[in-house]
């Protein structure tokens, strides 16, 4: 779990950074999420973390997703969660099929053209 938190910093480290565009204030799951995929898929390009371990940790982040979901479709006066900024956010990343580094840099190219936040519609645009 340590090497997974420390993994999730940097990369927000790496998201972060003025010249890039920053966080903005709205839709926080754009930067848990991509956190969370940036840092499994680091943990397992440098061999700190097994194919398995990698799978066994999304599945959990995903079925948390789902767990999430399905209480709020049950009583819809239920808020969303905090966390599933970081799980439904990491499953959105994982639905676009594009590698969690090259879909980030072209995040990261965006904001440096065009010094807007990262958002739902600048992921959306480039995910395709």
């Amino acid at each position: 779990r340590l090497q997974q938190l420390a993994a999730h910093e940097l990369a927000h480290v790496w998201q972060n950074a003025v010249a890039r565009g920053g966080i903005g204030d709205t839709q926080p799951w754009v930067h848990e999420g991509g956190a969370e995929a940036l840092s499994l898929a680091a943990l397992q390009a440098t061999g700190l973390w097994t194919q398995e371990q990698v799978a066994e940790q999304a599945a959990k982040l995903q079925s948390e997703c789902r767990d999430s979901e399905a209480k709020r479709a049950a009583d819809p006066k239920l808020p969303m969660a905090w966390r599933e900024h970081y799980t439904c956010g990491y499953s959105r990343f994982q639905a676009t099929g594009v590698d969690a580094f090259t879909l980030w840099k072209q995040l990261l190219a965006r904001t440096e053209e065009t010094g807007e936040p990262y958002s739902e519609a600048m992921f959306d645009a480039l995910a395709q």
